[in-house]
């Protein structure tokens, strides 16, 4: 069940940049840090000692198809595909209230469909709970 996969033909009728979380974090835990991009240090939480404060981004969406809705997050990669931005530039943008290419992606979102890939969270193995996160993502 672990390596299950299944393709989704979706479109996002209601993207809102006010959705998007984007903040510095452990490269590897992924919790907030307040230090500044790049800088080594050792995370409190998954305690390795040379942890980088990286830009961490995710948009939680509504995503329809013919069949309905679903509510899903989208994760470093899969915000970049869907911003086409970086995900330090998507940090920017978002502490800068600077969203240009937002307006435009609403457009794209409805419009053109989006091939969303889910499998089962890791939560299935941890805790015998079954979770779909997004795996890829691909356009028209």
């Amino acid at each position: 069940m672990q390596e299950e996969r299944h393709w989704l033909k979706i479109t996002i009728p209601n993207p809102d940049q006010h959705k998007v979380t984007a903040y510095l974090g452990c490269n590897n835990y992924g919790r907030r840090s307040d230090l500044a991009n790049g800088v080594t240090y050792t995370c409190s939480f998954c305690s390795k000692d040379s942890c980088i404060s990286t830009p961490r981004v995710n948009l939680t969406f509504e995503a329809t198809d013919n069949t309905g809705k679903l509510l899903l997050t989208a994760f470093a990669e899969q915000c970049e595909k869907l911003f086409k931005l970086t995900s330090s530039q998507i940090l920017e943008n978002k502490i800068n209230g600077e969203w240009e290419e937002f307006a435009e992606l609403p457009k794209d979102l409805k419009s053109k469909n989006t091939f969303i890939q889910v499998g089962p969270a890791t939560s299935l193995s941890r805790i015998r709970l079954l979770k779909w996160m997004i795996k890829t993502i691909s356009f028209d």
